[in-house]
């Protein structure tokens, strides 16, 4: 029994606890300071004892050394014993213990783990703060790799839904064009008018090519688009504007990662905004196609417009413009970084060959051939 600082509340604790029901609870033989007595009390008293146990809600790795674990309630998980990581090194300490118990362990390993293994962690013999062990459970994950920095280029915006055909389908799906593992705790979102927020409350780690979906209502979209491997809720979404907005991917630095800025020309309503080619540059328009999937939306798969450029550019027409001026006509838009006034990419000769049917007296001639 332990009283509070007032002296007027007594905090009683049971020697075992007793199953669900209603019992009486006599109290007699208490007095003031001043001696008077209270008379005899029969309190009634309803007892709803938890007789669950707890549940295991979370597995991740931190990195190649470390696990993350999270249960449902507090529980005595500091047993490195109570975990076994199968065809995988073992856990040899659980960080932080002994200690009370609390909601999330992490297990420390003897070795490290292999990138792009997937393995099994099973769980025995935790129980609650009142004595419920919970049946062991045995939970597969895939570990990425250890994280990297992520640079400009690694995180890239690939899809995005901002006009559904239905309240709470927004969304954004990034994708990690890297040849590492980045951890989106580090990594901050937002559109043209909320504040960056992180992608990931805990460490949350993803390998190269993988898709990662933020939605507006998690439920919504699995309704509609079924599983999606990797699929988080900001706590506060901002609805992308139909008629123009933008995404923007931060480091938790500042230093920006990636950002599309659309228009309501560039989509249609119902239907995502997929990028065609994860290896051109976000902010050029061509880059950008309305997704021709039934659903409307491939969120974390293929984009049905991924159409990657593999064909080099050509020269449509060359034009003289005057005495001082020659103009270049190209069948695509180019790197403006590959577009300098160098002789290693311009060269003109004298007197050059003049094509078949180019009249001599012509200062310009249509043609890809004479270059």
């Amino acid at each position: 029994m332990r009283w509070d600082t007032s002296g007027q509340t007594a905090r009683l604790h049971y020697a075992r606890i007793p199953p669900s029901g209603s019992y009486r609870l006599y109290v007699h033989g208490l007095h003031d300071p001043a001696g008077n007595l209270l008379r005899d009390t029969v309190l009634a008293l309803p007892v709803v004892t938890d007789t669950l146990p707890p549940r295991l809600v979370d597995l991740y790795p931190i990195d190649s050394r470390k696990l993350g674990v999270r249960f449902d309630e507090p529980a005595t998980g500091c047993d490195p014993s109570a975990y076994r990581l199968q065809e995988g090194p073992a856990v040899w300490q659980v960080q932080d213990c002994p200690a009370p118990p609390r909601t999330d362990f992490t297990l420390l390993l003897a070795a490290p783990m292999t990138p792009q293994t997937a393995y099994t962690l099973r769980i025995e013999a935790v129980a609650d703060t009142v004595g419920n062990v919970m049946p062991a459970v045995a939970r597969t994950f895939t570990f990425p790799g250890d994280p990297e920095p992520a640079n400009p280029g690694d995180l890239i915006i690939n899809e995005v839904l901002y006009a559904p055909a239905q309240p709470g389908l927004e969304f954004v799906e990034l994708y990690n064009r890297s040849a590492h593992a980045l951890d989106l705790r580090e990594i901050h979102w937002h559109d043209a008018r909320s504040e960056p927020q992180p992608l990931a409350e805990r460490v949350f780690l993803i390998g190269p090519g993988a898709y990662v979906v933020l939605a507006e209502d998690t439920a919504a979209l699995r309704k509609i688009f079924g599983d999606v491997p990797v699929l988080l809720q900001p706590s506060a979404w901002s609805p992308l504007n139909n008629d123009g907005d933008a995404v923007v991917l931060k480091r938790s630095d500042g230093l920006r990662l990636d950002s599309l800025w659309y228009d309501a020309s560039m989509g249609q309503s119902s239907r995502s905004l997929e990028r065609r080619d994860p290896d051109l540059p976000t902010w050029l328009r061509a880059n950008w196609a309305v997704c021709v999937d039934s659903l409307g939306a491939t969120p974390g798969r293929r984009n049905s417009r991924y159409e990657p450029d593999l064909a080099p550019p050509a020269v449509r027409f060359v034009a003289v413009r005057d005495s001082f001026t020659v103009v270049v006509f190209f069948d695509e838009v180019l790197d403006p970084s590959s577009v300098q006034p160098r002789p290693s990419n311009w060269t003109m000769a004298h007197n050059p060959r003049r094509p078949p049917g180019c009249p001599t007296h012509s200062r310009s001639c249509c043609t890809s051939n004479d270059r």
